[in-house]
């Protein structure tokens, strides 16, 4: 029985990231999602609340999402796992800072094996613009880190070298912490969720910089407008343009070659009975993004 439900809700909570990823709502698929949630009650009150936390940022209910995993958390006694899903619930809805400081609860509630929370801590806390705290946090734990060449990425290396430019003057870590904040909270009052990120140096001739690139569920025409708002938002504070500087932002529109299949997965749905789920049919859909 309990491998049972185990089994289902690991299943639930892999489909459901997916669907947070392609940031597309369902009503009746979420609604499939619910009574699932629903019928783990009895079996597991904590899975059954995480589901419905998971379900609720993708909905983009704050306080119903807050709610139901910080009760996940507390009636599991504090596991891991639940502190990892809310972290990822965090993460939707775009509340960078507190979703990283969460998956980096998570690593250190799992004994310190949990690498994939551990990089995400550091990830995120770098996106977030507290570089010093990411700084810190990488090399409190670089030799795990690096003896798993799984978990090394351009965030890593692009932490250090940012975190370099600022120890010698040429990079202001306060200015890119306020820019960053202003930046996130004008993307969560569009409604974003299901953002990509990733870290890259950009070079020409001898002038090399730092790239965040943020791919978003948005029109062209809406990400125009989005880049307008934040920069006049920046300008108001005397920062740099969000394509000025040593560290860049640049906002993408997200590819939708998965909608398709996300069509094939919702033919699927039937109201009132368990959600058939097809995690390779998921999973097909989120390879047309990469």
């Amino acid at each position: 029985m309990q491998f049972a439900t185990e089994k289902k809700t690991t299943q639930l909570v892999e489909a459901l990231a997916k669907i947070a990823e392609s940031g597309q709502v369902n009503l009746i698929q979420l609604q499939s999602f619910k009574q699932n949630a629903q019928q783990l009650r009895n079996a597991s009150v904590p899975d059954s609340d995480m589901i419905y936390g998971a379900i609720a940022s993708i909905e983009g209910d704050e306080n119903e999402m807050r709610r139901r995993h910080k009760n996940s958390i507390a009636y599991s006694g504090g596991d891991a796992f639940y502190i990892g899903n809310y972290a990822a619930s965090l993460w939707n809805m775009l509340f960078v800072k507190e979703a990283a400081d969460k998956f980096y609860e998570a690593f250190l509630k799992s004994d310190r094996t949990a690498l994939k929370d551990l990089h995400s801590a550091i990830s995120l806390t770098l996106v977030s613009g507290y570089i010093k705290e990411a700084h810190s946090v990488f090399q409190k734990h670089a030799g795990l880190l690096l003896s798993s060449q799984n978990h090394i990425s351009s965030n890593l290396v692009g932490l250090q070298a940012i975190y370099d430019a600022s120890q010698d003057g040429s990079f202001d870590l306060d200015s890119f912490k306020l820019k960053m904040n202003i930046v996130f909270e004008r993307m969560r009052s569009k409604g974003m969720r299901g953002v990509k990120h990733s870290v890259s140096k950009e070079e020409i001739d001898d002038e090399s910089w730092w790239r965040l690139t943020f791919c978003a569920h948005l029109r062209e025409d809406e990400i125009i407008d989005l880049e307008c708002d934040i920069n006049e938002q920046l300008t108001a504070q005397d920062l740099d343009c969000i394509e000025d500087g040593f560290v860049e932002i640049l906002i993408e529109s997200r590819d939708s070659e998965y909608q398709d299949l996300l069509e094939k997965i919702d033919k699927k749905v039937e109201m009132g009975n368990l959600i058939p789920l097809n995690v390779d049919l998921i999973n097909r859909a989120q390879e047309a993004l990469n």
